[in-house]
């Protein structure tokens, strides 16, 4: 069963991260590792990610980043309502996905940033099938042009313009790729 949890520093009064976790606890040991401070759970509550994201529309204003928020006495009052067990989820407004701008909304992206995003997209599905990552140099140049070449001539043979992966699951989606090319090659 998931749980939206609240996060914090310990010692600290905040930021305060509301997440949504089967495993709360597993979650702050995963977040420890990269946090500089000792996290602890200061709340926890029944609710699946539609409820959490419930809780950022509710204190969107005090929104910092990902999942992190400013401390206020209305977040520390829910907190404090939510381990009482007298928090009434029905006041909370319609979910809301924040994005990581002052006020929560989507940016925009250019048109070179929507290619970017489709070839990558691209050239994960294709490794995601094939097992052979495409070539990382000629993807990070400027020139668009050059940038959509490699992407086109990876997709069109990744086993002879990519990169094989290491890992087992990559190795086993290698195979699997050259042998349905050897099939094509003897049903031609």
């Amino acid at each position: 069963m998931k749980t939206v949890y609240f996060i914090k520093p310990v010692g600290m009064d905040g930021p305060i991260k509301i997440g949504c976790s089967i495993s709360p606890d597993g979650r702050r040991k995963s977040l420890q590792f990269w946090s500089p401070f000792p996290l602890e759970i200061i709340a926890e509550i029944d609710g699946d990610m539609r409820l959490e994201r419930r809780f950022h529309a509710r204190f969107q204003h005090l929104f910092q980043g990902r999942e992190w928020f400013r401390v206020a006495p209305e977040l520390l009052d829910a907190i404090e309502r939510i381990n009482a067990g007298t928090f009434d989820i029905g006041g909370l407004p319609p979910p809301k996905v924040l994005h990581n701008t002052e006020r929560g909304e989507r940016r925009t992206w250019t048109e070179e940033q929507r290619k970017r995003a489709s070839w990558t997209h691209r050239c994960q599905h294709m490794y995601n099938r094939s097992g052979f990552y495409c070539p990382w140099g000629e993807r990070r140049s400027p020139d668009e042009a050059t940038v959509a070449a490699a992407v086109e001539r990876y997709l069109a043979a990744p086993h002879i313009h990519g990169r094989p992966g290491a890992n087992p699951a990559s190795i086993e989606r290698q195979k699997a790729w050259l042998a349905s090319l050897e099939t094509r090659k003897a049903a031609a």
